[in-house]
């Protein structure tokens, strides 16, 4: 399955609400908004995926998401589990696509997810958005989560997202209860399994939102 994180209406409602603390972030381009990773004050966003096996959706997902900052892909050599795949293939594919691929051994998601926050957080970073490889964001969404990390309105920010079944033209309905974490601060934030996170202030955004 692929999921779109977004789907939703106008997200007018939502900038409306939010107006006097993101109309300036309007006036600014993303390179300005992140380009200061020297200033710890100023807010620095990363997109981080961790990844063995997982090539089908992988440059798609990368693509919707590289406007946004630098695309990181940290590729486990060996599998969560038992099955082994062809991590060399994700990692040609990564760096094909302009992604800075880091390498090594997590044979669990939590130590993976671990190493990938220590890893942003030493280079600078203080936010990070957090897809899956099979998650292609739409560029309203994208926009309003850049909003928020650089307001710093909230330290964990889930989504909904719709599940398409083998193309585009198949929607699953009704749409999935589970709403995945996209958005964390990595100075709060703290990976505790799976794509759960602790710390922080936590924000939904509504199929509304974007």
């Amino acid at each position: 399955c692929q999921a779109i994180l977004g789907g939703g209406a106008s997200a007018a409602s939502y900038f409306s609400l939010l107006h006097i603390a993101l109309t300036k972030s309007l006036e600014v381009s993303w390179e300005a908004v992140w380009g200061h990773k020297g200033n710890p004050a100023i807010a620095t966003l990363a997109i981080s995926y961790i990844v063995h096996d997982d090539t089908y959706y992988l440059a798609q997902s990368i693509q919707s998401f590289s406007s946004a900052g630098q695309v990181f892909v940290f590729v486990s050599r060996v599998p969560w589990h038992n099955v082994a795949g062809n991590w060399e293939h994700t990692a040609e594919l990564a760096k094909e696509v302009g992604a800075e691929v880091v390498l090594g051994d997590w044979n669990s998601e939590l130590s993976h997810r671990q190493v990938a926050r220590d890893h942003l957080l030493e280079q600078g970073y203080t936010h990070a958005l957090i897809p899956d490889g099979d998650e292609i964001i739409e560029p309203q969404l994208l926009d309003s989560l850049v909003k928020i990390a650089t307001t710093e309105l909230a330290e964990r920010v889930y989504c909904h997202w719709d599940t398409y079944w083998m193309s585009p033209e198949y929607v699953i309905r009704p749409r999935e209860a589970f709403t995945p974490l996209i958005l964390c601060d990595l100075r709060q934030a703290v990976p505790v399994n799976g794509r759960n996170y602790e710390g922080g202030r936590p924000l939904l955004l509504t199929p509304q939102h974007g």
